[in-house]
C-alpha cells in the first residue's frame, strides 16, 4: 500500500496538512477537528497483464472540519493539489502517470460532534515494474 502512503505525503508536500497531525491513512481519529484521511478503495483490473507497466488504484479522501463551508474549503484545497496531475514522482518511489478526482467534493455526513465530512473519490495510475 505504499501508493497510499505516497499520496498522503504528496498532499503534505502540496501544503494541505501534515502527515500524522492533520493527514492520515485509513483511519479518521477523533482529533483534530480539521483533517484529511486517505482510504484504499480498491482498483481496476483494466489494464492488466504482465506487459502493461501500470496499475490503477482508487482512493477515497475524506475531509472533516467544523462546518460545511470549512470542510468544503479544505476539500477544494485537496482537489487543487491532485486535479489532473500527470507524471509525478512521489516520495522518490512512486511514479504516478496521473491522479484525477472522479467526483466533486460531496457531503458524506456529519459526525456526532456535528463536524462536516466531505468525500472525494480519486483514481491514480501508478507505474509498476515490468514482469518478464
Amino acid at each position: 500500500m505504499s501508493w497510499l502512503v505516497d499520496l498522503t505525503e504528496y498532499l503534505e508536500d502540496q501544503s494541505v496538512g501534515t502527515v500524522g497531525t492533520s493527514i492520515f491513512q485509513g483511519y479518521m481519529p477523533p482529533t483534530p477537528a480539521a483533517c484529511v484521511v486517505c482510504y484504499d478503495a480498491g482498483g481496476n483490473y483494466i489494464p492488466q497483464g504482465p506487459d502493461v507497466p501500470w496499475s490503477e488504484f482508487k482512493a477515497e479522501i475524506r475531509v472533516r472540519s467544523t462546518s460545511h463551508s470549512a470542510a468544503l474549503t479544505l476539500a477544494n484545497l485537496v482537489i487543487a493539489a491532485i486535479n489532473h496531475k500527470n507524471d509525478l514522482t512521489m516520495n522518490s518511489t512512486t511514479l504516478a502517470r496521473f491522479i484525477r478526482p472522479d467526483s466533486t467534493p460531496t457531503l458524506l455526513e456529519y459526525d456526532v460532534q456535528r463536524r462536516a465530512i466531505m468525500l472525494i473519490r480519486v483514481t491514480m495510475q501508478v507505474q509498476r515494474p515490468m514482469v518478464y
